[in-house]
């Protein structure tokens, strides 16, 4: 080619222009073409109208010719080396990678073909420079378990490899991980429960017995009481309210205190295996009552309307306990709080059972607590009526009725 040709590259063309992003400007390439009369490596060949040209189809009417996308002549010239398998050994060359990185740099949003040109680069394990590795970090979909295996990765700075890791792949907790921490926070419900939550938990799951759910429906993970949400709310103050709750307390109750409420309950439920199932010795375990509160719902357990006598009554009864229970390592006569009661069970477990240790609150009470819906089978109903002195020594002077029954 003669110096008076006409040059190559239009100075106005896209190309030229995309060219200049890299320092190439049109004269530069112009002189280079003509020097070596043919494209170089990785030079794109497809025919490029000139502006001036475009200009002059567009007024008349007629359309450029189609030409075939060009690439920018780095990513052709990494493409190239791609398909003769040397791509390692041409970025070894310090002008050939120094190109590469001005390439990669200038492609502000990386194309999914561009992309994959530049993981390419990242891979050949040559170039350790931390804008390429942000650039894979910023675009690509690699996991970061994926990229900390390259050895390109591994030669990056240590403080900026993490810098850009923790900006652009922060470090996704294992599924066993949330899972324990969601362990821990639903096993923490049961230290609320214990300290004074089961004021307001228990009577909502009175609530529910009273408006006919059974435990094992409401303990379902699909549950939904929000068809039964009008009534349950009245039931449940009211319940609270006949068991000691203060009336002002009470009156601040809505909605969103039962969801919480409820949600406490479920959250206990989900984790009860994960709760220490505590050694029981000789499986003695005791409980006390208000009488009244438990005649409402099982008036076989009522004497007076039973007609009982003072004594030992034979009996074979069952019941499944709308609540959580809680119970007291030890016999009656142990702890003060259980004779002040007017109703006392005495409880045998064997070595497994389903009662746990659901919070440390009190230890001094010794606390076993069983789950909503547990079953109880009553064998005997010690009944002292006129005479509290009936079996004193084991359970005190006050209770009117001594359950001796069994968790099944």
């Amino acid at each position: 080619m003669g110096k008076d040709s006409d040059p190559i590259i239009d100075p106005e063309s896209n190309l030229a222009k995309g060219m200049l992003t890299l320092g190439i400007t049109a004269d530069m390439l112009n002189k280079w073409l003509s020097s070596i009369g043919e494209a170089p490596v990785g030079m794109p060949v497809a025919k490029e109208v000139p502006v001036a040209k475009e200009k002059e189809m567009a007024g008349s009417g007629k359309k450029p010719e189609a030409s075939v996308p060009e690439l920018p002549p780095m990513q052709a010239a990494v493409r190239k080396a791609m398909g003769e398998g040397d791509l390692s050994k041409k970025l070894a060359d310090g002008q050939f990678q120094k190109s590469v990185l001005q390439w990669v740099k200038a492609t502000a949003n990386p194309t999914s073909e561009e992309m994959k040109d530049i993981l390419e680069v990242f891979r050949a394990d040559v170039i350790t420079d931390p804008a390429l590795l942000e650039k894979v970090l910023k675009h690509s979909t690699l996991e970061r378990s994926e990229i900390e295996k390259m050895e390109s990765f591994k030669k990056v700075p240590p403080y900026r490899r993490k810098l850009l890791m923790d900006t652009h792949r922060p470090q996704k907790e294992s599924q066993a991980e949330i899972q324990r921490k969601q362990d821990e926070k639903d096993k923490g419900q049961g230290e609320r429960f214990l300290s004074s939550e089961y004021k307001i938990v228990n009577p909502l799951l009175a609530a529910f017995d009273e408006l006919g759910v059974d435990p094992g429906v409401h303990q379902s993970p699909d549950f939904d009481y929000s068809s039964i949400e009008d009534k349950l709310l009245p039931v449940w103050k009211r319940i609270a309210n006949e068991r000691g709750s203060s009336s002002v307390t009470i009156e601040t109750w809505d909605a969103e205190t039962m969801k919480e409420s409820y949600s406490m309950i479920r959250s206990m439920a989900r984790v009860w295996d994960k709760y220490e199932m505590p050694e029981v010795p000789n499986g003695a375990l005791t409980r006390g009552d208000i009488g009244p509160h438990l005649y409402g719902k099982y008036s076989f357990l009522d004497p007076r309307k039973m007609k009982y006598k003072d004594g030992e009554h034979s009996v074979s009864l069952e019941i499944t306990w709308p609540g959580v229970m809680s119970t007291t390592i030890g016999n009656p006569k142990d702890h003060n709080f259980v004779q002040k009661k007017t109703f006392i069970w005495r409880f045998t477990v064997g070595k497994k059972h389903s009662g746990r240790s659901i919070g440390t609150i009190n230890p001094s009470e010794q606390e076993v607590t069983f789950p909503v819906g547990s079953k109880i089978h009553i064998d005997k109903l010690i009944v002292r009526l006129n005479d509290k002195s009936f079996r004193e020594a084991e359970f005190g002077n006050n209770a009117e009725v001594i359950a001796i029954a069994r968790f099944l």
